[in-house]
């Protein structure tokens, strides 16, 4: 489940039968957006190969993104990953944010942190450990490493110990996927 806050956060949460009370949901990440979002849609993503709009009944093997509108105009989508695509690109991600000159010396990584009002003791931070953890792939930093010039590709690839090819693939893969218009 997701939701989204005045300050312009997308909490996502999920259901934990091994707690002790059931009924309630754990939040496992957020990611801070930048602007006040106005609607979320769920959407059915693409499957691999596959063109043409999604098929309009929901199978085993589809999977579902979150396409969210904002105040300012623009458009988003979290999309999930397999657990070896997110930490190839989780690693990217560091790497590009340690190497990379940024614009204006501005930091994603903390740009994308959730923000709240209230500060430390505020009722409305939730679970503070989920803010620490590291759940939500910065899509627009990650398509960036399409734009470098090639060495400088191979040299981010050869820290996290893979290929170019193999990064491309799973970035285009991902656009691919949440190709809905």
């Amino acid at each position: 489940m997701a939701t989204a806050d005045a300050e312009g956060n997308v909490l996502t949460f999920r259901f934990n039968p091994d707690r002790h009370d059931s009924e309630t949901l754990e939040c496992c990440g957020d990611v801070h957006v930048g602007t006040c979002i106005s609607r979320m849609v769920r959407c059915t993503m693409f499957e691999e190969g596959e063109a043409g709009p999604p098929p309009t009944t929901l199978t085993t093997k589809q999977r579902t993104a979150l396409v969210y509108g904002t105040h300012s105009g623009s458009l988003g989508a979290i999309v999930p990953l397999d657990e070896l695509s997110y930490k190839r690109l989780e690693l990217l991600q560091i790497v590009m944010t340690n190497v990379l000159c940024q614009r204006a010396g501005l930091n994603p990584r903390s740009f994308r942190l959730r923000r709240w009002r209230g500060g430390d003791r505020s009722p409305y931070r939730l679970n503070s450990r989920a803010s620490r953890q590291r759940s939500v792939a910065d899509g627009a930093l990650l398509a960036e490493y399409l734009a470098l010039d090639r060495s400088k590709q191979k040299e981010l690839a050869r820290a996290i110990g893979t290929s170019v090819h193999v990064i491309i693939e799973t970035i285009l893969k991902i656009q691919h996927s949440i190709s809905f218009f």
